[in-house]
């Protein structure tokens, strides 16, 4: 080989050792701006699931079992995992206002609403106490009634398929309310309809825990409810409300979905994360667009999404008990 050779071959060599050079500083790079940005995002997350504890805890009434200031509350600040966010006592207070509506009403939380009976037992066992022994009563016992619970609405039937997973405690023919919720929500095609979403919404979450039932087509219908949410979601990526918004995002959660990266609910750019951050005041959340004032409901619910989300991180869900 002459010196003209060997100059050109050092010279290929050279050339092919500069690309190297640059594909690996390419990737390195790449890996920095997506580790960056993964960082942001959670970084984000937490600011935001502080300031929602801090909302929730200035906003929520005290006394009232199973709605605001109850168990949707307690919920929310004990799954946070933000410290002293459900203190001692408070979790005390719960547990003693539990109690003293169950004396003052002979053992009823509510004859006329399930829902809240099944989700006050939720917050009972959170807490590490048992729902099913509550001073002599047990509050889980609504969920083995199919039939009443059938009567009461796709949300009572959602939330004892939530229960059930949640305590452990069996219900007499769970075939039997993951067919009625998949019958409810198809025969009103409530996934289709922006006023009764919710419904479908929350029947996406009881059902998350069944999606490989393929004997009752369990993830073909949540499938195909997903398309049709995704339709109705807006241009700003929220749901239309506060509500509609985080029930969603613990939804997509519940089945290991990251709704800030979810192309299926991105519109415009926008994802599910962004549109219930358009809902954000100084001191808490609205509802709708146009509301001036923090809405107790809306604080709580964008608490709850919040917090689903950083549990899926995680691996888990919003209504699981960690191992």
């Amino acid at each position: 080989m002459n010196n003209i050779e060997r100059r050109n071959e050092q010279l290929r060599k050279s050339v092919k050792r500069n690309k190297i050079v640059t594909v690996i500083m390419g990737i390195m790079i790449a890996v920095g701006f997506t580790s960056c940005k993964i960082d942001n995002a959670d970084n984000r997350l937490k600011e935001e699931t502080e300031f929602a504890v801090k909302s929730v805890k200035e906003i929520s009434p005290k006394g009232n079992i199973g709605v605001s200031g109850g168990a949707w509350s307690l919920i929310g600040l004990i799954k946070s995992g933000v410290k002293n966010a459900a203190t001692d006592r408070y979790q005390e207070e719960f547990y003693d206002d539990v109690k003293r509506k169950l004396s003052s009403q002979n053992g009823v939380l509510d004859r006329d609403d399930y829902t809240k009976c099944e989700i006050t037992a939720i917050g009972v066992k959170l807490i590490g106490e048992n729902p099913e022994n509550v001073d002599g009563y047990d509050i889980t016992k609504y969920i083995k009634d199919f039939e009443k619970i059938r009567k009461q609405g796709s949300d009572a039937v959602s939330f004892a398929l939530i229960l059930s997973q949640m305590t452990g405690v069996a219900l007499p023919d769970e075939n039997e309310y993951i067919k009625a919720l998949i019958r409810d929500i198809n025969e009103g095609q409530r996934y289709t309809d922006k006023k009764r979403a919710n419904l479908a919404i929350r029947a996406i979450q009881g059902l998350s825990y069944y999606k490989n039932r393929e004997d009752i087509s369990v993830n073909a219908n949540v499938e195909k409810w997903m398309d049709g949410l995704s339709r109705l979601q807006e241009d700003d990526g929220s749901m239309g409300s506060c509500e509609s918004t985080a029930e969603m995002i613990i939804a997509l959660t519940s089945l290991g979905k990251d709704p800030i990266s979810e192309k299926q609910f991105i519109k415009d750019g926008k994802s599910l994360f962004d549109g219930l951050l358009s809902y954000k005041t100084k001191n808490g959340y609205v509802n709708t667009k146009g509301e001036r004032k923090r809405n107790v409901v809306a604080t709580e619910k964008a608490l709850l999404a919040l917090t689903s989300m950083k549990l899926q991180k995680m691996g888990l869900k919003l209504f699981e008990l960690e191992k």
